[in-house]
């Protein structure tokens, strides 16, 4: 990945987007080998955004540190959500892609068909390279307040029946942003 986030990505453990009460939680663990192995172990660090009555709520939790940010609805200034994709992984297929089609035609060209093995090698790493950014996708939702942020960025997944995806974190911040429009004084 050419540009990696400070926050960590989460498994998700709770998606709930509730409309009508306008409440929503997100919570989920370090994903990976390691986040894998700690929940295994019953050592599982959480972060969860809760979205109350009147504020924000980050609770992070890890093995050696536990913090707790909150932002007031109505000094909130900006949120944003979307996705992420490491553009790395597009640029090793296309790498891979030159060097297959170079050793093809080096092959044709030369009669030494040995180098088609290469560039059937090339073609597979290729291959796993354009795999590994279709499942690459991240979302995330972030909170502004003045010069601090809350954001947490987690994979697509299916918690119980719901699809968590694209749709269900533009509903959770639209939920987010009428509350934080609800929270400021009128003038």
């Amino acid at each position: 990945m050419l540009f990696r986030s400070p926050v960590p990505t989460l498994s998700l453990k709770t998606f709930t987007v509730d409309p009508d009460s306008r409440t929503l939680i997100i919570s989920g663990r370090v994903s990976g080998l390691v986040g894998f192995l700690l929940n295994l172990a019953k050592i599982s660090p959480t972060t969860t955004f809760t979205l109350l009555f009147d504020r924000l709520e980050l609770d992070e939790a890890t093995i050696t540190s536990q913090s707790k940010k909150l932002f007031p609805l109505a000094a909130t200034s900006s949120t944003e959500c979307g996705t992420r994709q490491p553009i790395s992984y597009l640029v090793m297929a296309a790498i891979m892609a030159y060097l297959t089609m170079h050793f093809i035609v080096f092959s044709i060209i030369n009669g030494e068909y040995g180098s088609m093995a290469l560039s059937l090698v090339f073609a597979i790493i290729g291959a796993i390279a354009v795999v590994g950014y279709l499942f690459s996708r991240k979302l995330y939702l972030a909170v502004h307040c003045g010069s601090q942020s809350m954001e947490i960025i987690f994979k697509e997944s299916v918690i119980g029946k719901m699809k968590v995806d694209r749709d269900a974190v533009l509903e959770a911040i639209e939920i987010i942003n009428d509350r934080i429009i609800e929270a400021k004084p009128r003038n």
